[in-house]
């Protein structure tokens, strides 16, 4: 009987981390931690070669972005590896001839899990499904710690995406407030209401 696959566990909310059962990814470099950041919020969980070349390496030629790349792409597989083994991280990372690939089953994103309860929330609110919409919003506004953390710096590309989660936030908190005084439940401590507001 195989077992069951490791997940690596991805939060962006307050301050980024990364760990493979619940131990700490150890990146050999910054800039190798940012493409895999940027992987795992892309909405397949690819980007191609051309794309993370102009976005992390804009002032450099094709032809040293190209090495750049190429270097990160071998410290990435370095870092997963001390975790996973080397034979087992091509399951959650992949180099292909034009992208890089992370594996979405493989993850878990906290981002990625609270833009989907907020959007399950909207879709059973507007069918009139409040109960189902309230649970969706109680576990939205528990999995937001505060405004989308970096690490060690600002990345311009985050910053809308952070906007975005912020608002959708004082969305969700107005809307839970407003289906718990229509069903009658008081506001309770464990939705976070008073510490989720952030961002």
């Amino acid at each position: 009987m195989s077992s069951e696959p490791r997940l690596i566990t991805a939060r962006f909310f307050w301050r980024f981390t990364c760990a493979i059962d619940e131990e700490p990814v150890q990146w050999l470099r910054r800039m190798d931690r940012r493409v895999f950041q940027y992987l795992l919020l892309t909405p397949e969980g690819y980007a191609t070669r051309e794309e993370l070349q102009k976005l992390f390496w804009p002032d450099q030629d094709a032809k040293v972005s190209q090495l750049s790349l190429r270097t990160a792409c071998s410290n990435i597989r370095k870092a997963l590896g001390a975790l996973l083994g080397p034979d087992e991280t091509a399951n959650y990372f992949a180099v292909l001839e034009k992208t890089l690939n992370v594996n979405l089953e493989l993850v878990n994103v906290d981002v990625r899990r609270y833009i989907a309860h907020v959007r399950s929330a909207n879709i059973a609110y507007v069918s009139g499904d409040t109960n189902t919409a309230r649970v969706h919003l109680k576990r939205a506004i528990a999995i937001y710690r505060g405004h989308i953390g970096w690490g060690d710096e600002r990345e311009e590309w985050l910053e809308a995406l952070a906007s975005e989660c912020a608002e959708l936030q004082r969305g969700a908190i107005e809307r839970f407030a407003e289906l718990s005084r229509q069903s009658g439940v008081l506001l309770d401590n464990d939705a976070g209401l008073s510490s989720a507001s952030g961002g």
